[in-house]
């Protein structure tokens, strides 16, 4: 290139690895920090740019380059968008378009940037756990305290034995062993073959177990032996709300609302099905039904557990709402 009076034409920079890693950096600070308001498009520039980012750290790291300061900015970023799931998932507007753009390019699972709306689910089954497992040691104290109330705090020997083979059989249910808990309810039956609420767990062990023509038989029995359809339909939900098999437990719920819709158990497992499934708007509308029916069938407990659950879910719903308007230009 000729020179003009003297001047000597400025050369452009190349531009190093390093270089290329803090662009990158500076856009995913850019697109994360208006996640919630921005573009589909721009919200689904996130995992590619992340995918070049950690690439190309790989890459100065392998040459024995160190950037610590850029790879510690990269872990902020990742953190930061890890607590961004559902924005980010609003952003883009729905989990499926992030599934459509994963199966163009099936990242690797470790890119878990690529998979938020697993994690979320993931999120939503510990939600789940911790309301079951709380309403489960609730529904335990109180079946402790009447069983004790009526026995005249004194068991015999069978009845001692059965509710220990009970309570084994819900912590192997709780980690999803059912074929062991089906062998602790079955030696319970070996004492007490008629007992009603053994059958029931047996049946309801065999449904999971998908032996419906056993669990059948062991509903049909038990239900001969528990005082009617209504608190059969009942135990049976609460058995299932100790799993986390969110559309059996919302069938049956709603099975159980149609059926006997002056108890406020149908209502009150609806809401916690809706609750994980994200429908949370609906979940309240169940959560307070639920606390207000069990309230009139005299379900004390169950409606102070279902007011419990609707504060909950409330503040999960109005804490996003005021990070949004905060984050708001």
């Amino acid at each position: 290139m000729a020179e003009h009076h003297g001047i000597r034409p400025v050369e452009a920079k190349t531009l190093t690895n390093a270089d290329h890693l803090r662009k990158l950096l500076s856009e995913l600070e850019k697109e994360i920090g208006r996640l919630g308001y921005s573009k589909p498009e721009q919200a689904l520039r996130i995992p590619p740019l992340f995918d070049q980012a950690n690439a190309l750290v790989e890459t100065i790291n392998e040459k024995g380059v160190h950037v610590m300061g850029e790879a510690g900015q990269l872990t902020s970023l990742l953190n930061t968008f890890h607590s961004n799931g559902k924005p980010f998932i609003k952003s883009i507007g729905g989990t499926a378009a992030l599934k459509a753009a994963r199966a163009e390019i099936h990242p690797p699972e470790d890119h878990w940037w690529w998979y938020v709306d697993h994690i979320l689910a993931e999120q939503r089954q510990q939600n789940l756990r911790r309301t079951l497992h709380g309403m489960g040691i609730a529904i335990l104290l109180l079946g402790i305290f009447v069983l004790i109330y009526n026995l005249f705090l004194a068991p015999d020997e069978e009845t001692v034995a059965r509710y220990e083979r009970q309570a084994a059989a819900e912590d192997l249910v709780s980690n999803g062993n059912y074929e062991s808990a089906l062998t602790e309810i079955e030696h319970g039956l070996q004492l007490l073959p008629n007992d009603p609420e053994l059958l029931l767990y047996k049946g309801f062990l065999e449904e999971r177990l998908g032996n419906a023509e056993a669990a059948q038989e062991a509903y049909t029995e038990s239900l001969q032996g528990l005082p009617d359809e209504e608190t059969f339909l009942v135990r049976r939900i609460q058995l299932y709300g100790l799993t986390e098999d969110t559309e059996v437990i919302l069938a049956r719920a709603e099975e159980l609302i149609e059926k006997y819709p002056e108890t406020g158990y149908g209502y009150f497992y609806k809401a916690v099905a809706l609750e994980n499934m994200g429908n949370l708007l609906e979940a309240t509308e169940y959560y307070d039904q639920a606390s207000a029916v069990a309230m009139e069938a005299d379900e004390i407990q169950l409606s102070a557990i279902a007011r419990v659950s609707l504060a909950n879910l409330q503040m999960r719903i109005e804490v996003p709402q005021q990070t949004d308007q905060s984050s708001s230009p």
